[in-house]
């Protein structure tokens, strides 16, 4: 009987010796995959995460891991059932966040905008404060046509981070989808003020060359109509009447750029005046703006925001680094929130 007990005690003790081998094994091969993710070898990495998950198949930290890998290597899909057991299961709340944020990067990636909105408010539930998951919830919303829900992410997020340049991009898209034509431009140049040069650059001024025109952006099919408040309708109105003021004064080529934003926005802050729909943000603007177009720095802003897609305007920049120079110290003793 002794004899019996003692070779139980033995097993025993071998399985719980195995376990730990287990776990131990499953630990390294996780701090493994991690060193190997952050140099980028996601295909290395992922080998590790899987080999953990044999070891210690109910281990969080590894599914997590393994899902982040995936979807940095390109395969988000195949990250999908990793992430979706980290958000369920994860022992943190960062753990939880972050895989719903990953969830809601992939959906929307994919085209599933309603999923991804869905996994990003969970993900803001835990993380409020996240940068990123306000301007990924915005993302989405757009992409769903839910623009006033996604002009309210942007405002967050810019809130949050006032130096991310795709967030004033998202603000200005949907505001424009909104026939916000004012807080669209404003957008659009506070934009290219960020990222004069980016590959959006082209996009953005011609965005702003077809508010001067007096264009509107065409509801998607199946989309109901815009409709305009009587504020934003003034605002609309002063912007073409501004527009054709000036162009019958036959003025042409960066001249005449610089007479339209002169007088538009000056137009934009004389009709809003603390009016535009409630919002501090675009009033913020509106009001910076107006005095920008006042200042004699409004050349220079002109030239400047349509460097990356016009030779004449990046040679002007360069044969005139004094008054690129009064700009941006102008622009930095503004204190503007948003405008740094």
């Amino acid at each position: 009987m002794v004899k019996i007990t003692r070779a139980i005690a033995i097993i025993i003790l071998t399985a719980f010796s195995a376990l730990s081998v287990y776990a131990q094994d499953a630990r390294t091969l996780v701090t493994e995959g991690n060193q190997l993710s952050a140099n980028r070898d996601y295909t290395g990495a992922i080998e590790k995460y899987k080999s953990a998950l044999v070891a210690e198949p109910n281990n969080i930290t590894a599914k997590y891991q393994l899902g982040f890998a995936l979807n940095a290597a390109g395969t988000g899909q195949e990250a999908i059932p990793y992430l979706q057991e980290a958000a369920k299961h994860g022992n943190t709340s960062a753990v939880k966040s972050s895989a719903f944020g990953l969830l809601g990067s992939i959906h929307d990636r994919a085209n599933q905008p309603k999923l991804a909105i869905l996994n990003y408010m969970e993900a803001i539930k835990l993380d409020s404060a996240n940068y990123a998951l306000h301007y990924g919830l915005g993302l989405a919303y757009f992409r769903d046509q839910q623009y006033d829900d996604a002009e309210r992410e942007a405002v967050k997020a810019l809130s949050l981070n006032h130096t991310a340049a795709p967030s004033m991009r998202l603000y200005a898209l949907v505001t424009f989808h909104q026939n916000k034509r004012a807080q669209a431009l404003l957008g659009l140049l506070s934009f290219l003020w960020m990222d004069p040069t980016g590959n959006r650059a082209a996009e953005a001024n011609e965005n702003i060359q077809h508010i001067i025109d007096g264009g509107v952006l065409k509801p998607e099919p199946g989309a109901s109509a815009i409709r305009v408040s009587a504020v934003n309708t003034a605002l609309n109105a002063a912007i073409s009447k501004a527009a054709t003021t000036v162009s019958q004064q036959k003025l042409f080529g960066s001249d005449l750029f610089v007479q339209q934003l002169k007088s538009i926005l000056t137009a934009i802050n004389q009709q809003s005046e603390g009016r535009i729909a409630g919002s501090t943000f675009a009033t913020q603007l509106s009001s910076f703006y107006s005095k920008l177009a006042q200042s004699p720095h409004i050349t220079a802003f002109a030239h400047y925001i349509k460097q990356g897609v016009s030779k004449t305007d990046s040679t002007w920049l360069v044969a005139h680094p004094q008054q690129v120079e009064a700009l941006k110290e102008w622009v930095k003793n503004a204190a503007h929130p948003i405008l740094q």
